[in-house]
């Protein structure tokens, strides 16, 4: 694990008061009384900076306080846990469960990459569009030629426009970057 550098701040506020305490390290310029300053008293800035919150970066400087971020995958994954407990304890039982298994890793995923495949907007208009268009067709051919109307029609009518229209999609992303 590296130690984190100390930044300028804490070397200046360190140069200055190893300059205050020796009468002789006054006369020097700011950076001889950098160059001055021993290797402990630098050392311990750095342990002193690594040790101060580590897992925590500053995002916001806002009037209501300081919103941080976790940029360990560690913290990230027990912070979550300890809410959905906490959470959970206000549920009712059927609802825990139901919360337990909705928030295993596997369904997650599954969740979130369904979630931007599976239901595209463009998809799904365009499928509604077919479909309504498609089994409305459908429907004044039927009656007038005098056969029986499929309902499985407009599922595959639905099917077809929502492929269409997601390549349709796709190949307009692709041809205009």
């Amino acid at each position: 694990m590296s130690e984190k550098a100390p930044n300028l701040e804490s070397l200046n506020t360190l140069a200055e008061s190893s300059t205050n305490s020796n009468p002789v390290a006054e006369t020097q310029t700011s950076s001889e009384a950098v160059d001055s300053i021993d290797i402990e008293s630098v050392r311990s800035v750095i342990k002193q900076e690594a040790s101060t919150n580590r897992l925590e970066l500053p995002v916001d400087e806002s009037s209501e306080g300081k919103d941080y971020t976790f940029n360990d995958r560690e913290t990230k994954k027990l912070t979550l846990k300890t809410e959905l407990g906490h959470i959970r304890t206000q549920l009712p039982l059927s609802e825990q469960l139901l919360s337990r298994t909705i928030h295993q890793p596997t369904i997650r995923r599954i969740s979130d990459v369904s979630a931007k495949t599976i239901t595209r907007p463009i998809g799904l208009l365009g499928g509604g569009i077919l479909a309504f268009v498609g089994s409305l067709l459908y429907l004044l051919f039927s009656k007038y030629i005098g056969i029986k109307y499929n309902y499985f029609v407009f599922l595959l009518l639905f099917v077809f426009g929502y492929i269409v229209a997601t390549i349709c999609e796709f190949l307009i992303k692709a041809l205009n970057p």
